[in-house]
């Protein structure tokens, strides 16, 4: 889009608005859209945006970031993974798995063994994303959390990641009968992807 960066107040307009959004994603949130779609111009009044505010606000400013590929700011986004709001933690975690800043496999390992399942979700995913063999073990660990959630996440990263080294994990994971279907399915993808 041509013309001038947004102003502040208009920004901070959009991220009120976005804030009212059941799923922050581009598809899914006008107002988000609307962020990402300024583009180069708009990365400058968002991340202004994201230091003056809190909570909710700061969540979507740091999506937008994540969304408009504003590489810039990926070492800051990588500070806000211990923002003390889980809202922002998630969507920081979300924009350093778009972004990649140096530093990001070692952050989201970290993020990986937090306490929230929120958290440890989007970080499987996320480290999923980086396509780093250093996301292996991580996600090797997840695969043996409690939650089904987590260990398909886990899976389905490792599946994307194509490292031969999660295939024996995977297998014995399958081989276990207490391994319920809907995780069953995802790790038989899983080795199909990895290609064994």
């Amino acid at each position: 889009s041509g013309g001038k960066a947004p102003s502040l107040a208009k920004v901070l307009k959009k991220i009120q608005v976005a804030t009212e959004c059941p799923a922050l994603t581009p598809q899914r949130c006008r107002a988000l859209e609307e962020l990402v779609d300024y583009g180069e111009k708009g990365i400058d009044p968002v991340g202004q945006a994201m230091v003056k505010s809190e909570g909710r606000h700061r969540a979507v400013a740091v999506t937008a970031l994540g969304f408009m590929k504003a590489t810039e700011r990926g070492p800051e986004l990588l500070g806000l993974l211990s923002d003390r709001d889980r809202g922002v933690r998630v969507a920081a975690i979300q924009a350093v798995g778009r972004l990649q800043p140096p530093g990001t496999v070692e952050a989201l390992a970290r993020a990986i063994g937090s306490e929230n399942l929120n958290e440890k979700l989007v970080a499987a995913v996320a480290l999923g994303r980086t396509g780093s063999p250093g996301a292996v073990e991580p996600l090797l660990s997840a695969l043996s959390h409690f939650h089904p959630k987590v260990k398909m996440s886990a899976a389905r990263s490792l599946g994307h990641l194509k490292d031969r080294q999660a295939t024996r994990p995977i297998a014995v994971l399958l081989a276990d009968p207490v391994t319920v279907a809907p995780v069953r399915r995802v790790l038989c993808t899983a080795l199909g992807d990895i290609g064994d």
